[in-house]
């Protein structure tokens, strides 16, 4: 049965009960009283960012203004829907600590302390907070109509990059299971080579049998550094090095040099993990522990008493591994910072807005799902009817608050500044730590290129070609000229590059 609605107060937007009182009835004078009293709701009000702001002059601040733009995303949505419903809003403000609050908690004897003790006590009729329904929360409150859903969030120390998960970003390009293909086709082919050469050993077209030779020779031709003493004399041996030389050393490897430089350009990923189902499982190992600062979330009411395979999952993960409780959301997010610990959270709540005001903190939300957001009231309200329709009218408007608060990037936080680089004390250099190219490939580049000219003119090829035809001393000191020409240009290059990249 549904509660009873209340009556018409200011505008005839909803639906009421009973007849609309004459202004020249006998007993207009009570029915004016009566009205008062239908048209005040007692609404519970904590000082709880980005609910409810406590930087204004004045607490609650129903509505924004120039000198409080932003009293709290869940106080504009309340006053919106109990202006259109005709309401007239009588606050009762909580006595809480921003950052310990109790939103509402069933104590052994059956009685509830917190917000929702506020309304089971009938100290207010709903309160300005956005509730998730519970079993246990609906067995003693009345939920409004869905206000709008919310994102879960895990927030998690970032993992902290080092040379090898850069070097591992050439690898992502191919998969695992690509990689392993690549390696066991490279294996069978070259064990079939070594095979055809024995056989052609034994038919007299090879004077010597020589596998690691051919091991060899096959790992030049995998990196297209093919050798002309690989050479078969059958049929089978041509076509097997033919198909090599095509897929596994032409196709495969030319599409991973495209790939390749977008994968070491890329940022390392510092997520511990992916998605929920990668924390159930470093929950599991006891590498990871969940935090928080309020077990009677809807998030852990869930994964006591849920049957969603991501809460049974869960439940099990912590059962030999229980949540920490700290005192605070501020104590809680210390210890996300400090070690292995993971804090679920949502994008409407005090906790995020604090942990931006933290560093080397990230997210991660694949694999949570979405929930409703809703306003709570006492049991059997008399106002859950009309704020249902208030609500359901004014999504547009709930809509770009929850835009204006969480997506258009406004400020509402002390964002810090957060160090991208690391200063050297004894050398005064600002530098980025454990960046590639700055680290590794820079100073190496000298290196590189006289190695490579010294291959380039030291090579048996280029040797008979350019210097033994003639005096053995006039060649070495034409080698020695070369090389000395060689370094000069790139060392000349690579200022060059540097000036350009400081302008």
């Amino acid at each position: 049965m549904d509660p009873p609605s209340v009556a018409k107060c200011r505008q005839p937007r909803l639906a009421f009960s009973g007849p609309e009182p004459q202004p020249n009835s006998s007993n207009n004078g009570s029915i004016s009283n009566s009205l008062k009293l239908d048209c005040k709701i007692r609404i519970a009000y904590a000082k709880n960012p980005p609910d409810a702001f406590s930087n204004c002059r004045h607490f609650p601040t129903f509505t924004p203004t120039v000198p409080c733009a932003f009293p709290g995303w869940t106080v504009e949505i309340m006053s919106q829907i109990t202006s259109y419903a005709g309401f007239d809003i009588e606050p009762v403000v909580a006595n809480n600590v921003i950052g310990s609050l109790d939103w509402g908690t069933q104590l052994k004897n059956g009685s509830w302390v917190g917000v929702l003790g506020m309304l089971a006590n009938n100290s207010a009729d709903a309160a300005c907070l956005m509730y998730q329904m519970t079993d246990l929360r609906a067995e003693y409150f009345d939920f409004s109509y869905p206000v709008t859903n919310v994102q879960p969030i895990y927030a998690v120390q970032a993992r902290k990059a080092d040379i090898g998960s850069i070097l591992w970003n050439a690898f992502k390009p191919y998969s695992t299971v690509t990689w392993l293909f690549i390696l066991a086709s490279f294996l069978v082919q070259t064990l079939y080579l070594v095979g055809i050469t024995k056989v052609e050993k034994h038919l007299g077209f090879r004077h010597r049998f020589r596998p690691f030779e051919v091991f060899w020779q096959c790992i030049q031709l995998q990196l297209d550094e093919h050798s002309e003493d690989m050479r078969f004399n059958t049929l089978a041996g041509n076509i097997v090095m033919f198909l090599f030389a095509l897929l596994q050393s032409s196709l495969l490897i030319k599409l991973y040099e495209g790939l390749l430089l977008s994968a070491l350009l890329a940022p390392v990923d510092d997520n511990p993990f992916k998605d929920a189902d990668g924390l159930i499982a470093l929950i599991a190992k006891g590498e990871y522990h969940l935090v928080t600062n309020y077990l009677g979330n809807w998030y852990f009411d869930d994964m006591l008493h849920s049957n969603a395979a991501h809460f049974v999952a869960l439940r099990a993960a912590v059962a030999n591994n229980p949540v920490v409780t700290a005192p605070t959301v501020a104590a809680a997010l210390d210890m996300v910072e400090s070690g292995p610990y993971v804090y679920p959270m949502q994008v409407d709540s005090l906790a995020m807005q604090m942990s931006k005001e933290r560093c080397n903190l990230v997210y991660v939300s694949d694999g949570l799902p979405q929930v409703g957001a809703y306003i709570v009231f006492q049991n059997q309200s008399r106002f859950i009817k009309n704020i249902n329709r208030a609500i359901i009218m004014s999504q547009s408007m709930v809509e770009h608050t929850f835009n204006k608060y969480f997506e258009m990037g406004y400020k509402i936080a002390n964002i810090p500044k957060c160090p991208t680089e690391v200063l050297d004390t004894a050398t005064g250099i600002i530098s980025k730590p454990l960046e590639f190219w700055t680290a590794i490939v820079e100073p190496g580049k000298p290196w590189l290129a006289t190695y490579w000219r010294w291959e380039k003119f030291t090579s048996p090829r280029a040797t008979n070609h350019n210097f033994f035809q003639v005096h053995h001393g006039v060649a070495l000191t034409r080698l020695i000229d070369v090389i000395e020409r060689s370094m000069e240009q790139d060392e000349q290059q690579i200022v060059e590059d540097r000036g350009n990249a400081e302008r």
